[in-house]
């Protein structure tokens, strides 16, 4: 009788739990962490393609936004600035375009959304703050390309490509330097 009666217990209660279960509402899964999401980006960025796709696109950001600069800032040190910055990251994918496609490879041609979108900001800018958009762009952008470009030189899986990295580490801690002497900073 015992056994009876646990077991109608235990039947009554899977019954309540489906039904309650059947009311509650559905949940989404929780979005990946900031953690996770930097883990998959940097394990992207170690493989040859991955690297060599977000330095392109990283260079590809620089040159244009360099142009806005040249073509909006009313600074003289902002305008040298963007001079150099055209030529390092012109040549920087220049280089990086021909270790790629000697090895068979291809590189983007155009920015991604993220990039993109900080050019919009960018040309979207009033005159009057348009400096210190451009120099606040330019150290965040400075600073991802440096972690990139360390990460890569010193556990990449290509050594044209850890070599090219280890130069890019040089050229941008250069820019990063240069940028603290722009007015703005």
């Amino acid at each position: 009788m015992k056994r009876m009666t646990f077991a109608a217990a235990l039947l009554a209660g899977t019954f309540s739990v489906a039904a309650y279960a059947a009311d509650a509402p559905v949940v989404p899964p929780a979005a990946p962490t900031e953690e996770a999401v930097e883990a998959v980006q940097e394990a992207v960025a170690l493989t040859r393609e991955g690297y060599a796709n977000m330095a392109t696109i990283g260079n590809l950001y620089e040159i244009e936004a360099a142009n806005v600069a040249w073509e909006r800032s009313k600074s003289e040190e902002v305008k040298a600035f963007a001079k150099m910055l055209i030529a390092d990251h012109t040549a920087a994918n220049a280089k990086l375009d021909v270790i790629v496609s000697q090895a068979d490879g291809s590189v983007p041609s155009s920015l991604d959304d993220e990039h993109q979108k900080m050019i919009d900001d960018l040309k979207a800018a009033d005159d009057a703050a348009f400096d210190g958009v451009f120099v606040k762009q330019q150290k965040e952008a400075h600073e991802k390309a440096l972690a990139m470009h360390e990460a890569y030189a010193s556990k990449g899986d290509d050594a044209a490509l850890k070599d090219f990295a280890t130069e890019s580490v040089k050229t941008v801690q250069a820019h990063l330097k240069h940028l603290q002497t722009l007015p703005g900073a």
